[in-house]
């Protein structure tokens, strides 16, 4: 399992969420099952986009591998403890989130978070996956990773040329979406073409080229040991070199991981330890604590001077008033609440 935050947050959040709940994934191919696990993804959605933040809205995914079948009690344990990481300090009422299950053919599954980048009470923006957020949630894929004996991608016996399979399932995700790509495009196209291969849908060059074209990259060149291609979108160009743009390419000369022993997953990436987890425990619990410190300092209760009162920020009422910004948002995710909660009443 990993835990992992995406570098997009300053679009539509409701298209986000439009594409979480959707029965088809950004390929139009139909999902196995979607379930909204935590939350309801419209509100979320229409808090975040209330807001007049660069960043508006938090996005996530956890993810499991095929092999690891986690059950429905173990998915709900994890976004559980995600919640008590991402939010320590802070009561429920303070902030808005969703989590969307999606499962996939094959056995893979994943949960995605979705998260209004603000509390709700003092109206300021709150991060949740701040610079350095990896240090805080290790622990916590640590911890169930060691307790079940789940696929671990910072395991050593995993170190290879690329990424485990589910997390160059997410890269792809976010070509596909047509989403921000990360520092290395170079590095999520790949993923994403090894992907292809694993599944024997990549078999040579022309198959190459068709994969970078179904997730709306244009190529523009193809050389004896290059190709190049081009995000329409943004204008950016990429000279991807390696085996997998040869000419000549054929999936048995990649560097492929080496087949594992009958069973499964090797005997070092399955097995449990208790002692591991325990000491991944004891520092989540560490890194809790210093959160939940940063957070109550930040936020307070509500009544700090440091809350927007002033005209900044402020949302006009229907008389013409202005209302402060945190009181503006709780009445809006209540209204929102008590609106999707009369609509099922009548649905049923």
């Amino acid at each position: 399992m990993l835990v992992k935050f995406l570098s997009h947050g300053k679009g539509s959040a409701k298209a986000a969420a439009d594409y979480l709940v959707g029965e088809r994934d950004a390929e139009g191919r139909e999902r196995e099952g979607v379930e909204v696990l935590r939350g309801n993804p419209d509100m979320v959605a229409a808090v975040a986009d209330s807001l007049d933040f660069e960043r508006r809205y938090t996005s996530a995914v956890i993810a499991w591998a095929p092999e690891d079948r986690p059950t429905d009690e173990q998915i709900e344990a994890v976004l559980d403890e995600f919640e008590r990481t991402a939010w320590a300090g802070l009561e429920p009422d303070r902030y808005a989130w969703t989590a969307v299950l999606h499962r996939e053919r094959g056995g893979g599954v994943h949960a995605h978070i979705l998260a209004a980048q603000c509390d709700l009470q003092t109206g300021r923006s709150l991060n949740i996956a701040p610079p350095g957020w990896e240090q805080t949630f290790a622990p916590l894929r640590d911890a169930f990773n060691h307790e079940h004996g789940w696929s671990r991608p910072d395991d050593p016996a995993r170190a290879r040329a690329q990424r485990p399979g589910h997390v160059a399932y997410i890269e792809a995700s976010k070509l596909r979406a047509g989403l921000e790509h990360e520092a290395d495009p170079r590095t999520l196209i790949r993923d994403y073409l090894v992907q292809r291969v694993e599944h024997g849908a990549v078999k040579g060059r022309a198959d190459v080229v068709s994969a970078l074209e179904d997730v709306g990259l244009d190529v523009t060149r193809q050389g004896k040991d290059y190709i190049t291609a081009r995000d329409p979108d943004s204008g950016k160009r990429w000279r991807l070199k390696g085996e997998l743009y040869e000419r000549d390419f054929e999936p048995g000369r990649l560097d492929l991981p080496a087949e594992e022993p009958a069973g499964g997953r090797p005997a070092t990436d399955r097995g449990r330890s208790r002692a591991r987890a325990r000491a991944a425990r004891r520092e989540l619990e560490r890194r809790r604590k210093r959160r939940a410190a940063f957070h109550r300092g930040r936020y307070g209760e509500g009544d700090r001077a440091d809350a927007r009162t002033a005209d900044e920020g402020l949302a006009p009422t229907a008389g013409g008033r202005h209302e402060p910004l945190p009181r503006y948002l709780r009445r809006i995710f209540r209204n929102l609440l008590c609106v999707l909660s009369l609509c099922h009443h009548c649905a049923t």
